[in-house]
């Protein structure tokens, strides 16, 4: 676990605002935003009747108030966030897609916009794994079907690592038998997914100067693993010309809900292809 700096007993933290003026935000006012945001978010789901446009507003600033906790010092706050909402009934699907992954996004337009550094969202990252971990099973354990299996990677270089690392557990979540492969050099990461018999790989591409390697990547799995289906996510999949220069690839992602039907789609294409 990564920290900040200073003393474990510091309650205020330096911590970037969404109209992106750092301010300094103590514990206990950040814990009463997240509070109320909660309770207003409960009290929909329990009497149903707010506007549509209420509903679409109400969680945004708890998923404000999560993305400062996650990057906070004291781990026990995001902790206890999740927590409460578990407790208030929300679904551990819901909290990975309504909450954890708008809260992830958050954080990365916050780096993007150096509105926060890249140790904070290093440690976000490092605390969003461990919540994951410690997250209530699956309700149908050992749902694995078949050879469900897939490879999540990040491009060598990639910095931007939360979104590839949330993809993976949320399908080891799903019962795919998964792994994960991320700060890896090229060679490395290409001796690794050529080793591994899963069918499909997921890699995500953040930005135009990772095109090179993502290129190079893709190339040399064609090579060695010819069988291997990929699929991409991430910047990449909105640049119709950026995708034109790739090797072939056999999908991509544009969003988390749609994620499996398409990465279990390649699988099966892959499997009955071999």
């Amino acid at each position: 676990m990564f920290d900040n700096g200073g003393s474990s007993d510091d309650r205020v933290v330096a911590r970037a605002t969404p109209d992106g003026v750092c301010a300094d935000l103590p514990q206990d006012r950040l814990d009463e935003l997240a509070r109320r945001a909660m309770a207003k978010l409960a009290r929909s789901r329990i009497d149903g009747d707010a506007t549509c446009a209420e509903s679409a507003a109400i969680p945004q600033p708890y998923v404000t108030a999560l993305a400062n906790a996650l990057a906070a010092r004291d781990a026990q706050f995001a902790t206890a966030m999740v927590d409460d909402l578990l407790a208030s009934g929300v679904t551990v699907d819901d909290l990975f897609h309504q909450h954890l992954t708008p809260a992830a996004r958050l954080l990365g337009e916050w780096w993007e916009t150096d509105r926060m550094t890249f140790t904070d969202v290093t440690l976000a990252a490092a605390r969003v794994q461990t919540i994951l971990r410690n997250l209530p099973g699956p309700r149908a354990p050992g749902r694995l079907i078949g050879n469900r299996g897939a490879i999540f990677a990040a491009i060598p270089g990639e910095e931007h690592t939360l979104g590839v690392t949330m993809a993976a557990a949320f399908f080891r979540r799903r019962g795919w038998d998964v792994d994960l492969h991320v700060g890896l050099e090229h060679d490395e990461l290409c001796r690794r997914i050529v080793r591994d018999d899963r069918p499909v790989l997921g890699v995500s591409c953040s930005g135009p100067s990772l095109m090179p390697a993502l290129c190079r990547l893709i190339h040399e799995l064609h090579r060695r693993r010819p069988e291997l289906g990929v699929v991409l996510s991430g910047w990449v999949t909105t640049q119709p010309a950026a995708l034109a220069d790739l090797p072939p690839i056999d999908s991509i992602i544009t969003t988390l809900e749609t994620a499996e039907p398409v990465m279990d789609q390649v699988c099966q294409q892959v499997l009955h292809r071999t």
